[in-house]
């Protein structure tokens, strides 16, 4: 018998010969703790949680960015179809663009294509990502009980402008850069 599965970029694949090894019933399931969604997506204030963002971020790029970029090629009206009436602006904002981006580099790899669309995610994720969700929890939003909505645990996020003179923001410019680059 053999067993394989994925999960995201994991990956596993064992062979189970009967009689000879260890049953695949007998191995416990491996303990894996779910970080709530709405934790992840928009209040990630803990190590693992920023972890686990910054993961699905690169699979949300560069697995189904690549998927979707193909889906549009072989089906334009199709894929447009299925976003517009499923996603929310925002989602729906990225989407367009990551695929406006990824078409423009593999049809012209140069310099400023990339930066560009490193630019762009950036832009998305620190500042529009951010602006959007402290319009839907501003810093003074009161709970029923008039404690303020981020004192319960949550730290309000602010916004990240560019800055070439912060190091942070340029290796952040200069890891994408290269990974976008190598793909191509």
């Amino acid at each position: 018998m053999i067993d394989a599965g994925t999960n995201g970029t994991n990956a596993s694949s064992d062979i189970y010969y009967p009689c000879q090894t260890i049953c695949l019933n007998d191995f416990p399931e491996p303990s894996q703790t779910k970080i709530p969604l709405c934790t992840l997506k928009k209040f990630p204030s803990q190590i693992n949680h920023c972890i686990h963002w910054a993961k699905e971020i690169f699979e949300e790029l560069f697995e189904e960015g690549i998927n979707e970029l193909q889906n549009f090629i072989n089906d334009k009206e199709k894929y447009i179809s299925i976003f517009t009436n499923s996603l929310n602006d925002s989602e729906l904002y990225l989407k367009v663009n990551k695929i406006k981006y990824f078409i423009r580099i593999f049809e012209n790899t140069n310099d400023s294509n990339i930066i560009e669309f490193v630019m762009f995610l950036f832009i998305y994720h620190f500042n529009l990502s951010i602006d959007l969700l402290l319009k839907e929890y501003p810093l003074d939003l009161k709970l029923e009980d008039g404690k303020l909505f981020w004192e319960i645990g949550k730290k309000p996020p602010h916004i990240i402008e560019i800055n070439i003179q912060n190091l942070d923001i340029l290796l952040y410019f200069k890891i994408f850069y290269h990974i976008l680059s190598n793909i191509i």
